[in-house]
């Protein structure tokens, strides 16, 4: 034989069912709320290490930079020293110094 159920028990299955469902709603909000932050996380590493692949990257120019400046350096201090000047002058422009004699040979 079927026996209904009582005012009580029916409140009783009632609180409960609301229970569960907020029990899953404060259960859904949480995991939610944890899975935007862990997500913030990995985003702000993400950029973090972007950030130090590109500082890598900027630190290998200034390296490398520095050596062509070096380079550079050497090839004015060359160019300014006078005996670099004197070979220009002689080789270039044709020059010599007093008492000397330019002999230019003439091929047939």
């Amino acid at each position: 034989m079927e026996r209904y159920k009582s005012k009580r028990e029916i409140n009783d299955e009632k609180r409960k069912r609301k229970r569960r469902w907020v029990g899953r709603v404060i259960l859904i909000t949480l995991l939610s709320i944890v899975g935007a932050i862990i997500f913030n996380f990995y985003q702000g590493y993400v950029e973090y290490a972007n950030i130090e692949r590109k500082i890598a990257a900027v630190e290998d120019d200034i390296l490398e930079l520095e050596r062509v400046k070096s380079s550079l350096e050497t090839q004015v201090e060359d160019i300014n020293s006078p005996d670099f000047i004197e070979q220009i002058a002689r080789e270039e422009l044709g020059l010599v110094k007093k008492g000397e004699m330019l002999y230019i040979i003439i091929e047939d």
